[in-house]
């Protein structure tokens, strides 16, 4: 009978029409899955620039605000210095005016001589035979007359045996160039403030000079890498763009990828950085991730099982007519 010798075509042609859907079903549910995953990276993505941005404001205010404070602090100190000399008298205005607390971010202030010879030390009485001439700051307001802050980069510092930074300003005398006034300050306390943000472990925040150099790095760089110039960091090349943005790149010092986004501060020749590592942001994403995956995972099974079941039973349907027959 014709209608039975057409079972077999018409049961080949069904199998293969339900293998076609059930991997149809199956590449649009990986293309879904794919595209969940990519939404779900991307929002991440987005999440961590924003958090990231917010931080770096704040960072940067922080900053400011102790570097303005340090600021005010010498200038003052100056002014009184020019009248008192390194007397009792100055000696006793240092400790009036300290505030609370302000021991933690200061170490000392100091002032040279024209020579660079340090004359004055706000700790010691007994003033150590140290010099600054030479040193970038002191060559700096010997050749230029502006009363400007001059941030002096982080560096194992020669009189205190710890890794300081240095806010100088010029001392002048009739107009003439007359030594310097320095304040010595921790550079962790600029980065302490970090400690209360959540962008992961292995974020970072530095501040580093507009000639390259790190002031401050949260976790510390290794040792070699303050008072030397950091010219392969990215940030150059970016920062010669805009004054402020974000790059991503693998850190050299610790060969972790982030998601880098900096700041050109307005008030001081310094540039603040925020770093989000990627890897941190993929862990959070670790549930949601696996359940998408498991998620496909469960409905290609469930197409495939369906796919199975029409065959076997278009099969077994071909059987049966193959007996009548």
């Amino acid at each position: 009978m014709a209608g039975s010798r057409d079972f077999p075509t018409r049961t080949s042609r069904w199998s293969a029409v339900a293998v076609g859907l059930s991997l149809l079903g199956v590449a649009i549910n990986l293309l879904v899955t794919w595209r969940t995953d990519v939404d779900l990276r991307q929002r991440a993505f987005d999440e961590a620039v924003s958090d990231g941005r917010q931080m770096l404001v704040a960072f940067a205010d922080h900053a400011v605000r102790l570097l303005d404070y340090g600021d005010s602090h010498l200038r003052a100190a100056r002014a009184v210095y020019q009248r008192l000399g390194g007397s009792d008298g100055f000696r006793d205005f240092l400790a009036e005016t300290k505030v609370m607390h302000s021991e933690s971010l200061f170490v000392a202030t100091t002032f040279s001589d024209n020579d660079g010879q340090i004359v004055f030390d706000s700790e010691k009485r007994q003033v150590p035979n140290v010099t600054a001439a030479g040193l970038d700051y002191f060559t700096f307001f010997q050749t230029h007359d502006d009363d400007v802050a001059y941030i002096d980069p982080t560096r194992f510092g020669r009189v205190w045996q710890q890794y300081l930074f240095r806010i100088v300003r010029r001392l002048s005398r009739n107009g003439q160039f007359d030594g310097v006034a320095i304040l010595n300050m921790r550079p962790e306390h600029l980065a302490n403030f970090t400690r209360q943000f959540d962008l992961g472990p292995n974020a970072t925040y530095a501040i580093l000079t507009l000639d390259h150099r790190l002031i401050v790095r949260q976790p510390m760089a290794p040792e070699d890498a303050y008072g030397v110039p950091q010219d392969g960091l990215k940030l150059w090349r970016q920062l010669g763009a805009a004054p402020t943005g974000m790059y991503r790149a693998v850190s050299l010092f610790d060969g972790i990828d982030r998601i880098y986004l900096y700041q050109k501060l307005a008030d001081y020749p310094l540039v603040v950085q925020v770093g989000i590592a990627e890897k941190d942001k993929l862990a959070d994403l670790a549930y949601a991730r696996i359940a998408n995956v498991e998620q496909a995972g469960a409905f290609t099974a469930v197409v495939l099982g369906f796919c199975l079941l029409v065959i076997v039973i278009l099969r077994k349907g071909l059987g049966r007519n193959k007996r009548i027959d």
